[in-house]
Order: structure tokens, then C-alpha cells, then sequence
């Protein structure tokens, strides 16, 4: 499977801040587009697994500066790779958010 062939659901957080979010099993992948405190636009792409594992504590990696829809021939293994080695801000267990 493809980025390109994810459904990213539309969620407007506020006239601001809009949230993508496409599933695929228990793996989550999410796009923030939102105005920073700062004035500026930033977009932020999240990967998280297990998302739906009761047993399980999720994993989260969130990569800023990065929109994985803009990637659309990525497989999933690729795009997951991508946004692990981009990630900035959470870092899986490692580096929990």
C-alpha cells in the first residue's frame, strides 16, 4: 500500500489548525497543519503504532517541517521510515511525547 492510496480525514480544529488523519490497522498517521504562537504557519506529520493495542502502550514519532501526503508514491514501510529518520519532537518509546 501507498501514501497515496491513505483516506486522511479532515478535522478543523479551529478557523486556525486542521488535523489529517488516515488508519491503517492499528497504525495511525496524522498531518497537523496550524498556526505556531509565533505567527507562523507549521506542519507537523505523526506516525503512531499500536494505536488500537489494549496491551500495548502506543508509539509516537512526529516529524516537523514534514507532510507526508506531499510523498504520495511512499510505500508505508517507506513512509514510516521517513518520518523515524525526521522525527523531532517524539521518538517512539525512546522518547515519548
Amino acid at each position: 500500500m501507498k501514501i497515496k492510496e491513505l483516506t486522511f480525514k479532515e478535522t478543523t480544529v479551529n478557523d486556525e489548525n486542521t488535523i489529517y488523519v488516515a488508519f491503517v490497522g492499528n497504525q495511525r498517521f496524522t498531518v497537523l497543519d496550524r498556526m505556531t504562537s509565533f505567527g507562523w504557519r507549521e506542519i507537523e506529520t505523526g506516525y503512531c503504532t499500536n494505536y488500537l493495542a489494549p496491551l500495548e502502550s502506543p508509539n509516537m514519532w512526529i516529524a516537523t517541517g514534514l507532510d507526508i501526503r506531499n510523498y504520495p508514491e511512499l510505500t508505508l514501510t517507506e513512509a514510516v521510515k521517513l518520518i523515524k529518520e525526521k522525527a523531532d519532537v517524539c521518538r517512539g518509546a525512546d522518547d515519548p511525547c
